[in-house]
């Protein structure tokens, strides 16, 4: 749920205004921002019965399609805080934890529905579950081979870089998630491109896109690395963003744009779901309005 305050303050009652409910999660979120921008999606939810019984209703009031595909008991709950300055504090229980026969079942499904959908691109987002195997989103990756379905990460850690030696087509993180995974630091915006372009090279990635903080993203791509800055907007909650720029990027390259409008349109995305409260909702026009005000600067070029 996401919790809109007046001023968030520990030790004392406050009272919530319109509180708004949403089931989310990276790839969620990334098929709903994906079907306001107009594009046909659908979204795999792992989900015990008896979880989904909760959590189905709200569900079934998105207007894109989600699977279940069964899930251990139970199911992860969070909440947000969004003050008015657009401050937003989330607290989020951890994943719930996989036994063997949950993985093996999972893979099971996904490998049905992939056969039986044949889609033009699979999207991993997210945290692997605890106790899930290390290579899960690798296992994937292997299995989309077979159907020659391309794939796209938003992921980190040992789930990203073993899914990189596989071979996807591109991949989205953010700056602290990239340090962790790849042990770097940033110093400036030339040797960070330089950096992030080899990166591209080595896992012979498409693109290669790193969100920076303050709403700045670097995209390395094989003509040349290109830092955006978003438009001016008023920031109501940031949750979201994200998977939101990771939708309009994907959407874009979907309608074989320009690389320079691919990367506008996605961060005129993120952008558009910063202006709201809910996650990963906005409108298709609000984006074409604002991908006008995005600044490209293009860094490395080859």
């Amino acid at each position: 749920r996401t919790y809109p305050v007046a001023h968030h303050e520990t030790g004392r009652d406050q009272r919530v205004q319109s509180p708004i409910r949403q089931v989310t999660g990276k790839g969620l979120n990334v098929s709903r921002a994906l079907h306001t921008l107009g594009a046909d999606t659908v979204g795999i939810m792992p989900c015990h019965d008896f979880a989904w019984g909760f959590v189905g209703p709200i569900v079934d009031q998105e207007q894109f399609e989600v699977i279940q595909i069964p899930g251990p008991p139970g199911f992860r709950a969070g909440f947000a805080l969004v003050e008015p300055d657009g401050q937003s504090t989330c607290y989020l229980e951890n994943g719930l934890q996989w036994a063997d026969e949950t993985s093996s079942t999972f893979m099971d499904h996904i490998s049905e529905t992939i056969g039986n959908r044949s889609p033009e691109l699979v999207v991993l987002a997210g945290s692997t579950p605890p106790n899930a195997p290390e290579d899960l989103y690798a296992q994937i990756a292997r299995l989309c081979q077979k159907t020659s379905t391309p794939v796209v990460l938003d992921a980190t850690g040992t789930s990203l870089l073993r899914a990189l030696d596989v071979g996807v087509l591109g991949a989205k993180i953010n700056l602290e998630e990239f340090s962790d995974t790849f042990g770097t630091t940033f110093k400036d915006d030339d040797s960070f491109s330089t950096e992030l372009n080899n990166l591209r090279e080595k896992y012979k990635l498409e693109f290669f896109g790193v969100t920076a903080g303050g709403g700045s993203a670097f995209f390395s791509q094989p003509s040349r690395t290109y830092k955006a800055t978003p438009p001016i907007i008023e920031v109501r909650n940031p949750v979201g963003c994200g998977d939101s720029l990771l939708a309009g990027l994907l959407h874009a390259r979907g309608k074989n744009l320009p690389e320079q409008e691919i990367i506008q349109l996605a961060m005129a995305a993120g952008s558009a779901n910063a202006e709201n409260l809910s996650v990963a909702t906005f409108e298709h026009e609000r984006v074409q309005q604002l991908k006008k005000d995005v600044t490209l600067n293009a860094i490395v070029k080859d």
